[in-house]
């Protein structure tokens, strides 16, 4: 079972230029009760799964502050019959000795949010106060390395990072010295206050296939098969018949559920931003009883209607009409067409590579660390 939780719901010290959480209330900083916490771990215990994966997420988790994961670890070890798998997202600000070396005792697994080289990542991500980010982010990412704390990383995609998609690439991999991280991209949908007050973000099918492409010469150049840009690996695993590991993919919606600090339980912290959008609340119920209630159920059931175009592509058993919160008025996922072209991009490289001797491999599909919803 995954399950993504928001200690302090979207309260946050960065003011991102695309976060989609930007028009609620990113001041006032409202952290989930020691209470819930200890009944959440309980209800997590008795679902009737032997591993849970728990996704620390914002806002910023790390304001709920080191003495409440000390809490989380402590009434995880009361039931040891599972297996709890901490994984927490972080802008990495407020990163220090303590923090790492907590993390590295018990094993959480960190994902860094890190937008490319230094002259993107500050346009996108800059502190409530309007000022840069990247410095004190690298600072702390060297706090990492030096304790050996390992780390992933996720990329976000505007319009405005067009120019520096091979550079910021160039970086990870050269630089950071990296092997595998993810790539996500902003459209006008997916955060429509931030792109009405700045239309210049949102990327155009056209802009996404750019990107895909710069992406797809950067992997197939760098001939480098310990290389994995998560997002691409989806189309390599389908291009190689095998099913996507990503939940965008795998057509699986409904299956993870999203806690907020106030106990109120969401399909996807991509369809939190509603009340009415909730499922159930854990301070009314426990986890088992909202996840096979009958919202939950309703929920799953319309998630997975594939859009009748669907029914004639052949990429259906590997797409799956998309992210769900990335649908249109008529249902239907709103890149279809650039996943489509990619999709054919991606099998007809893979094909040309095995036609000629190569062993080409999704090497993360079915058993990557990041395996669940992207965060």
């Amino acid at each position: 079972m995954i399950t993504i939780v928001k200690p302090i719901g979207n309260f946050c010290n960065l003011r991102c230029l695309y976060c989609f959480y930007a028009h609620l209330d990113q001041n006032h900083l409202r952290r989930m009760s020691n209470d819930l916490l200890k009944k959440l771990t309980r209800d997590l215990s008795e679902v009737g799964n032997p591993k849970v994966t728990v996704i620390w997420h914002g806002g910023e988790p790390l304001l709920a502050g080191l003495e409440f994961y000390q809490l989380a670890v402590e009434e995880q070890s009361r039931y040891p019959y599972i297996q709890f798998d901490n994984r927490l997202q972080t802008n990495a600000i407020l990163l220090d000795e303590e923090w790492v070396a907590f993390f590295k005792e018990h094993g959480f697994g960190i994902g860094i949010s890190l937008d490319g080289t230094r002259q993107i990542h500050d346009q996108h991500r800059k502190d409530a106060g309007q000022n840069p980010t990247f410095d004190r982010i690298m600072k702390n990412i060297g706090l990492m390395r030096e304790a050996d704390l390992k780390f992933g990383l996720i990329q976000t995609t505007t319009a405005k990072s067009i120019p520096f998609v091979r550079e910021s690439q160039e970086f990870f991999y050269q630089e950071l010295g990296l092997r595998s991280w993810n790539v996500n991209f902003v459209d006008r949908a997916s955060c429509p206050e931030n792109v009405s007050s700045d239309p210049s973000i949102a990327l155009s099918d056209d802009d996404l296939c750019q990107v895909y492409d710069e992406l797809i010469d950067f992997w197939l150049a760098s001939d480098d098969r310990r290389l994995i840009i998560d997002e691409l690996d989806q189309f390599v695993a389908a291009a190689l018949g095998r099913k996507p590991r990503c939940c965008h993919f795998r057509g699986c919606c409904g299956n993870f559920s999203c806690v907020d600090y106030d106990g109120s339980v969401y399909p996807c912290d991509r369809l939190c931003s509603s009340p009415e959008d909730a499922i159930g609340n854990l301070q009314e119920s426990n986890m088992s009883e909202i996840m096979n209630g009958d919202r939950a159920r309703k929920f799953r059931i319309n998630a997975r209607v594939l859009h009748p175009d669907c029914l004639v592509c052949k990429w259906q058993p590997f797409c799956n009409n998309g992210c769900t919160a990335m649908r249109d008025s008529n249902g239907k996922y709103r890149h279809c067409e650039v996943r489509r072209k990619i999709f054919d991009r991606v099998s007809l490289i893979v094909n040309n590579y095995g036609s000629k001797g190569g062993e080409c491999d999704a090497s993360s599909v079915g058993n990557a660390p990041g395996d669940g919803p992207e965060v």
